[in-house]
């Protein structure tokens, strides 16, 4: 019937393209291993090649080498910008003995630390100028996302304020929400009431 002669020209070019394909693979052996003979009677001519590209490796890698020791040669390193939270300061509000001694030996040689951090500058801030060496005490420090920068005696240098307007408006849209609006204002975080959402910046060392 037509569907046996269909199924049987299925078979027929299945088995067509097997041996196709057989053929084929016999092919690209036969190519390989002819390649491999041409290339390396009595593996002069291989040797040499693999040795070449092996010295061009070895010479890319010295050259990669050395762009990296020009590049730490030529970098002079003038000033260290930081983060503070999980930063500079681990997840307790700590700083680490190893960081410490890091930016202690990098002030003795001139290099000083700024901390740049959304923070206000409370009393975290002069905890942790105390600890960074002479030189770090005086460094300025960008705070509130440098919406305010201090001097190392935590004078405010700069500041830059939302307008009232705004401010108006930010709270009316929280107080109609049932939320309470947190400001951050210089060195103090303000708030209408209090609760366990906005106490949560004492975790970081905030004022409130």
């Amino acid at each position: 019937t037509s569907v046996t002669a269909r199924k049987a020209a299925t078979r027929a070019r299945a088995r067509r393209n097997a041996r196709d394909g057989d053929d084929e693979r016999r092919k690209m052996s036969a190519a390989r291993d002819g390649g491999a003979r041409a290339a390396a009677p009595g593996s002069s001519k291989g040797a040499a090649n693999a040795g070449a590209r092996g010295k061009e490796n070895a010479s890319r890698r010295r050259r990669r080498r050395a762009r990296a020791r020009d590049d730490d040669g030529d970098r002079e390193i003038k000033l260290i910008v930081t983060d503070v939270d999980g930063t500079l300061l681990d997840g307790k509000q700590a700083l680490g003995a190893a960081t410490e001694r890091a930016l202690r030996r990098a002030s003795e040689l001139g290099v000083s630390t700024v901390v740049a951090t959304g923070k206000t500058r409370g009393p975290w801030a002069r905890d942790l100028y105390a600890r960074l060496g002479d030189v770090n005490a005086n460094m300025p420090g960008l705070f509130i996302q440098g919406l305010v920068v201090c001097d190392g005696a935590g004078k405010v240098i700069s500041s830059r304020t939302l307008e009232s307007g705004k401010a108006k408006e930010i709270l009316r849209f929280a107080r109609t929400r049932g939320c309470v609006a947190v400001a951050f204002c210089n060195d103090r975080i303000v708030c209408a009431t209090r609760n366990s959402w906005t106490d949560k910046v004492l975790d970081y060392g905030e004022p409130v």
